[in-house]
């Protein structure tokens, strides 16, 4: 369990570099455009399909750090008053659904980026399936994430507030 939990927390740290990347990235796109647009006189093309892609990557990246953390938005009211050992089961059966959602996320998103292939972005003539990659990273990186917190809480010698989401 402790191999799952450090390469769980390995991942989330290169999600986290990731994000942080692309942040600093749509940063730099969207203020080169600004500077060309307004001060050379002379707009670039791609920073906007640029700057899309990569927030759309941010977001799903992203989504997979915070599920890493157990940080999406719960209500947890009921399983928080549980005995210890029923808040460990339920918290485990609400993370493996979860799971199952993200894992059907990145499924259909599969299936979206192969209706995709083909076609391509105007101006910089990305592939648009790489519009639809980021839905299939991040939802199996989320499932992975959910799966391992759920098997983190039905481990043996596991701390109560791993458990708690």
């Amino acid at each position: 369990m402790e191999a799952l939990a450090r390469i769980a927390d390995a991942l989330r740290r290169v999600e986290e570099a990731v994000a942080i990347g692309l942040v600093i990235a749509i940063a730099v796109i969207l203020n080169l455009q600004v500077v060309c647009r307004y001060f050379l006189d002379s707009p670039l093309i791609w920073p906007e399909e640029i700057a899309r892609l990569s927030l759309i990557w941010l977001t799903y990246v992203g989504c997979a750090a915070v599920a890493a953390r157990g940080g999406h938005i719960a209500v947890d009211m009921l399983v928080a008053r549980l005995p210890d050992a029923a808040r460990r089961r339920a918290f485990a059966a609400i993370e493996l659904v979860l799971g199952v959602v993200f894992a059907i996320l990145a499924w259909l998103a599969l299936r979206l980026a192969q209706s995709l292939a083909g076609m391509e972005t105007a101006a910089t003539e990305i592939p648009m399936a790489w519009l639809a990659a980021p839905l299939v990273v991040g939802g199996v990186l989320s499932a992975f994430h959910c799966a391992a917190r759920a098997a983190l809480a039905l481990g043996p010698g596991r701390p109560t507030e791993v458990a708690a989401p």
